[in-house]
């Protein structure tokens, strides 16, 4: 098992093991109730998340998690990352289903959000979803061009990690069923607080993939040249990995040759894969392990805390000429 397996909780399933699930309901239940009783914005934001993980009474007698989350929002008004998570988590709900109008308050987020962080192509998100409902080709390709002109694509998946933390260090994550009583309570909790940021906008931006369908060499010379500067973007400065596989798939699509994709992804793959082997070496090592959640704190990037662990352990940042990623492990990380 790897360390981000047992923490599968955060997939939105209870372990299946007989004995296990009713001990880590009544844990959520805990954690719920400590959020609540914070009260402040971020602590809703993050009892939203877990509110539909609840069973038995918790999940009978508690506010729904869009109550919660559009309180945070409220009373947060000039929170980047409180307007992001209601923007990416409702929109994520709804915008799925075209039948659907946006919940009240989703819209204003989104707004909030542009106002507070227009030069991040994650504030264009929503804006592109409503776009993609329209099925207008052109709106979609004008938002596109919004993301594309972008300075930055990041996600504030990482600082809610950093709110989680010290929720869970006050509420230690249950050991049993866990790979090893060695590790530390802290490396516990930051592994707990990544698989619990399974990102929001996970199904957000596969609105970028839907625009920037395997066909798009099809489409208009406007639609494939953003389509491939969204790519560059996404893979270029995306703060989280799981992002950075986004741009690479949109490389993949719109660009002229497989040169700049193929050369991306093998990249990509060498860090990805490197950094589970690295990851696995330090969870039992709290120096080493506080030094990459130091790291992470620092540069507000999962890709750069990676690469600072890996100059650190003496791996190279490119992977040798003759070098396969085959079906090694890859990292479990934020927004997977």
């Amino acid at each position: 098992m790897t360390w981000v397996g047992a923490f599968a909780l955060a997939e939105g399933s209870m372990p299946a093991k007989p004995g296990v699930a009713v001990p880590m309901q009544q844990y959520l239940g805990r954690v719920f109730e400590a959020l609540v009783a914070r009260n402040t914005p971020r602590a809703l934001i993050l009892a939203s998340i877990i509110r539909d993980k609840l069973g038995g009474d918790f999940a009978a007698n508690a506010p729904s998690q869009a109550e919660l989350a559009l309180l945070a929002m409220q009373r947060a008004p000039t929170d980047a990352v409180v307007q992001w998570h209601v923007a990416m988590e409702l929109g994520e709900v709804t915008l799925l289903a075209v039948e659907q109008p946006l919940p009240p308050g989703v819209t204003d987020a989104a707004t909030r959000l542009l106002d507070i962080d227009p030069d991040n192509g994650v504030s264009w998100l929503v804006p592109l979803a409503v776009a993609a409902r329209s099925k207008n080709a052109g709106d979609i390709t004008g938002m596109l061009e919004k993301i594309a002109s972008a300075k930055r694509f990041e996600d504030y998946a990482i600082d809610l990690v950093f709110e989680w933390l010290p929720v869970l260090r006050a509420e230690p994550f249950p050991r049993q069923d866990l790979p090893a009583a060695a590790v530390s309570d802290e490396a516990i909790a930051l592994l707990a607080a990544e698989a619990l940021m399974w990102s929001p906008n996970r199904n957000l931006r596969q609105n970028l993939l839907d625009a920037c369908p395997a066909d798009v060499q099809s489409l208009s010379m406007r639609r494939r040249d953003a389509c491939l500067s969204v790519g560059r973007l996404v893979y270029g400065k995306a703060n989280t990995l799981a992002n950075r596989r986004v741009g690479i798939e949109l490389l993949r699509v719109s660009g002229t040759d497989d040169t700049e994709y193929l050369t991306a992804r093998r990249q990509l793959d060498w860090l990805d894969i490197q950094g589970a082997k690295a990851l696995d070496a330090v969870v039992d090592d709290l120096a080493g392990f506080e030094r990459f959640e130091a790291d992470l704190r620092d540069t507000h990037s999962e890709f750069e805390a990676v690469r600072r662990l890996l100059a650190r352990r003496g791996i190279a940042p490119a992977p040798p000429d003759d070098w396969q990623a085959g079906h090694q492990a890859r990292m479990h990380g934020i927004g997977d």
